[in-house]
C-alpha cells in the first residue's frame, strides 16, 4: 500500500516499562496518525498490543502479536483520531522492553476545526 502525505509530520516517542496499558498518544484535536513504529529492546520474545481508545472502548489495531528479539516493525495504516481519542500499547513482558514511535500530521485547528 502507498499513500501521499501532505503536512508537517511529527513524532512522539514512548518506552514501555511495564505490562500495563500505556498511553502513547492522546489527540488534543482531530489528528491523522501516519504510522506507529516499535522496537523490541532487550532481545526477548513477547507480545505487543496497540489499541485506539475512544474514551469508553478499546478498538484493537494490533492484538497481542508476537515480537521476536530486537524486532523493528511499523503499523502503517493511516488512522484518523477524534479529539480525546488515545492510542495505548501493552507489552507482554513485565518490564515492557519496547520503544514506540507515533508519527502524525500536525493538528491544525484552523483547517480541521475543533470537533
Amino acid at each position: 500500500m502507498s499513500f501521499s502525505v501532505s503536512g508537517i509530520p511529527l513524532s512522539e516517542w514512548t518506552r514501555l516499562t511495564g505490562n500495563t496499558a500505556t498511553t502513547i498518544y492522546t489527540a488534543t484535536r482531530p489528528t491523522t496518525i501516519i504510522s506507529i513504529g516499535w522496537s523490541e529492546t532487550a532481545g526477548g520474545t513477547h507480545t505487543l498490543s496497540i489499541v485506539r481508545n475512544d474514551g469508553t472502548n478499546d478498538h484493537i489495531l494490533r492484538g497481542g502479536a508476537a515480537l521476536t528479539a530486537y524486532e523493528h516493525g511499523v503499523f502503517d495504516e493511516v488512522i484518523r483520531l477524534k479529539q480525546g481519542d488515545a492510542l495505548k500499547a501493552t507489552s507482554g513482558d513485565v518490564a515492557g522492553k519496547v520503544d514506540l514511535r507515533v508519527t502524525y500530521l500536525a493538528p491544525d485547528a484552523s483547517v480541521q476545526g475543533n470537533r
